[in-house]
């Protein structure tokens, strides 16, 4: 690196982090500092870098840019975390209220959704490919004290506020696709989002972040391969509705997704200061000339005076 431009201050913590850090995860976070190119590159862009660095890069920008994401995954996760066990609840209480072991009756589920091919499976349908993942993760949960229970009173049938505490987040989505209709569209409204389509879109989005997030992937420039939907304003509170505003080459940027995770936190729990810890957290973002939220993450200009962000548990209105 040293031999392509990029300075460095301490050559012994520069070996010593490259040891802790590996070069190849380090090499994505200096990727923004090398001299970009105009060459053709595998998506079929005319655009590429250099194997040389930008005049001025050092190896600390780069370490900074690492531990500052190793931050931001940290955060995103504690977001996760109430998004999952809020939706968990919401769908337990919402269905169950019809029958307690609704995901075990296909005939109280939406007919449509659930006869849909898995072409990622070898069963006849995405119902009966959930079903057998749902039967991996209640058989990995079987030492679980609240697993026994229900498996020694009800032959091993989980109703379906506990049968969602066994399931992973992706499992989670997708029993929330299969659901009739109205159960969706109740939970979507418990939400904050009129129309559980819509919501689940967010959901398919939000669990590749958690993915990246959780294998210690890279999150602070990460480009969604599936970016949400164009959003309606008429679909969320005012709180979102700038988001509309955000262009398609945008919506695949982390503050796109971000900002839905924000809105669904505090719609799932009003006591919840995270967008502010967010906010808090973006301002010890280490910018630099080639690297800034706005270039690599699609944070649009004045972000941080969005409602959104300005949300104070305090003056929240609960139910």
């Amino acid at each position: 690196m040293a031999s392509r431009g990029m300075t460095y201050s301490d050559r012994g913590l520069a070996l010593r982090t490259l040891k802790r850090v590996g070069y190849y995860r380090l090499s994505a976070y200096t990727y923004p500092f090398r001299e970009p190119v105009n060459k053709q590159v595998p998506n079929g862009a005319q655009d590429g870098r250099s194997e040389n660095f930008l005049p001025g890069s050092t190896f600390e920008q780069a370490v900074a840019l690492y531990d500052f994401d190793s931050k931001l995954r940290s955060c995103l996760g504690t977001a996760m975390e109430t998004l999952e066990v809020g939706l968990a609840i919401h769908m337990g209480y919402v269905a169950g209220k019809r029958d307690p072991f609704v995901h075990l009756k296909r005939s109280l589920l939406d007919t449509v959704s659930c006869s849909k091919p898995d072409p990622e499976s070898r069963y006849d349908d995405v119902y009966e490919a959930w079903l057998a993942r749902y039967e991996r993760h209640r058989i990995d949960a079987r030492n679980e004290e609240f697993v026994k229970h229900f498996t020694l009173n009800y032959e091993s049938k989980l109703p379906i506020w506990v049968a969602t505490e066994v399931l992973s987040f992706g499992s989670l989505v997708r029993l929330f696709s299969l659901l009739e209709p109205t159960d969706r569209n109740k939970i979507s409204e418990l939400m904050g989002v009129k129309g559980g389509m819509n919501l689940h879109k967010w959901l398919l989005s939000l669990n590749v972040l958690r993915n990246h997030c959780a294998h210690h992937g890279r999150a602070w420039n990460r480009v969604l391969a599936y970016p949400p939907s164009r959003l309606a304003q008429t679909t969320v509170d005012e709180e979102l509705h700038h988001l509309s505003l955000i262009g398609d080459s945008e919506r695949g940027k982390l503050y796109f997704i971000v900002a839905l995770l924000a809105y669904l936190v505090v719609k799932i729990d009003p006591d919840s200061n995270w967008p502010r810890t967010f906010k808090t957290l973006m301002k010890k973002f280490p910018a630099t000339e080639h690297v800034t939220p706005l270039i690599s993450m699609g944070f649009p200009p004045k972000w941080d005076s969005e409602l959104l962000w300005n949300y104070d548990p305090k003056n929240a209105s609960r139910n």
